[in-house]
């Protein structure tokens, strides 16, 4: 079996998601291990605003990658990286489009929220 398919299992992503990376942090010793899994979402034409959720123009990158905290794997901290990227919705304005694993405005994924 794939490494993508077993990351995909242990953080509960749909066919959705693609895992691009994954990165293990080192720590000090006794501390909790943490571990970043890199992800995008598939790619579309289009995008979805993360406020209204209606169809939106993409606009850029927002800026570089940012980080979701995630369940954790056994002792391990688990981290979601990825690009947010920004639409240009009609109603919102610019505003980062909707990413699958979180909720807007949200320092952690739905997993971890739930």
């Amino acid at each position: 079996m794939r490494v993508s398919k077993v990351l995909k299992a242990i953080c509960g992503f749909d066919r959705a998601v693609v895992i691009t990376g994954v990165e293990v942090l080192e720590t000090d010793p006794g501390e909790r291990g943490e571990v970043e899994v890199f992800v995008r979402p598939k790619q579309r034409r289009r995008g979805w605003c993360g406020r209204c959720g209606q169809s939106a123009a993409w606009l850029d990158n927002g800026g570089g990658s940012r980080r979701w905290r995630h369940l954790d794997a056994g002792m391990v901290k688990g981290w979601i990286v990825a690009v947010a990227r920004r639409v240009d919705c009609r109603g919102c304005g610019p505003t980062v489009a909707v990413v699958p694993w979180a909720r807007h405005d949200s320092w952690f994924t739905r997993a971890f929220e739930d």
